[in-house]
């Protein structure tokens, strides 16, 4: 069986509510590693809180690795960096970099050459409420419409665009650890939001892999906005994707030098 490794980023700034708790835990037992990366806490990292280690503690399926400000010198929160040094610490086969409010299946076999991007069901907060058990969410959830009812086409969504396959693809994207290697992750200059999975879909396009839906039920479970945020306002949709060329970031990308604190539960 193909290994896989699902990348999970951040930081403690909201309590651990019940779509966190259903996320992880869906994460923990659908693949055989999760790598949790707590950027910028403005207090302790979350998974040394003791609500995070008495959900999750004790499989031995969990890294958490902890980016605190003195590392990063400001109080930002830098999904893409996140994103990258979670996905260079990863140790599977396959990587999926996912979110912290989604749940999923397991895919089947995967070609190695692809990045693929799958559409998600929007869950409503009155739908996941209730489960105690996880796994009666797997019915229940495969009730939900689409996000979207239209498959991502130019002109439909963003125009200029041919990238993305689907809206919101950056939900759950997974490659080989060679695919993510070779296009060098996400690009840590887009410190903004929006656009940053995007440019990745086009980054693996253009590196000569094949980009591609992957038929798998991905879940979203609705919420509210968090506290969590990002440096800037929104990046530059031209300059990322319609005109992007090739990758910015160093052969270092996702800090891949530096020892960050790690640490098993």
């Amino acid at each position: 069986m193909q290994s896989i490794s699902a990348v999970i980023v951040s930081r403690n700034d909201h309590p651990l509510d019940l779509r966190t708790k259903l996320s992880i835990l869906n994460h923990i037992n659908t693949f055989d590693e999760v790598v949790y990366v707590d950027f910028n806490s403005p207090d302790k990292p979350l998974h040394q809180t003791t609500d995070f280690i008495n959900s999750f503690g004790g499989t031995g399926k969990l890294k958490c690795i902890t980016v605190d400000r003195s590392v990063i010198g400001d109080d930002a929160f830098i999904e893409v960096l996140a994103r990258n040094i979670g996905i260079r610490r990863a140790s599977s086969e396959f990587i999926v970099s996912t979110n912290i409010d989604i749940v999923a299946r397991r895919p089947g076999k995967l070609a190695k050459d692809t990045m693929y991007t799958v559409r998600r069901r929007n869950v409503p907060e009155m739908n996941f409420a209730p489960i105690e058990i996880l796994d009666e969410y797997k019915d229940s959830f495969e009730q939900m419409p689409m996000a979207y009812d239209f498959e991502k086409k130019c002109g439909i969504w963003d125009p200029g665009d041919d990238w993305s396959l689907v809206v919101g693809c950056g939900d759950f994207q997974i490659a080989h650890k060679d695919v993510w290697e070779k296009i060098r992750g996400f690009e840590e200059r887009m410190t903004g939001r929006a656009y940053a999975d995007s440019n990745v879909m086009k980054k693996a396009a253009r590196s000569g892999f094949k980009i591609d839906i992957l038929d798998l039920n991905v879940y979203h479970l609705d919420h509210p906005p968090r506290g969590t945020d990002t440096k800037e306002n929104l990046n530059d949709q031209g300059y990322w994707v319609q005109r992007f060329l090739s990758t910015e970031n160093l052969a270092s990308w996702g800090d891949s030098l530096f020892h960050f604190d790690e640490v098993i539960i």
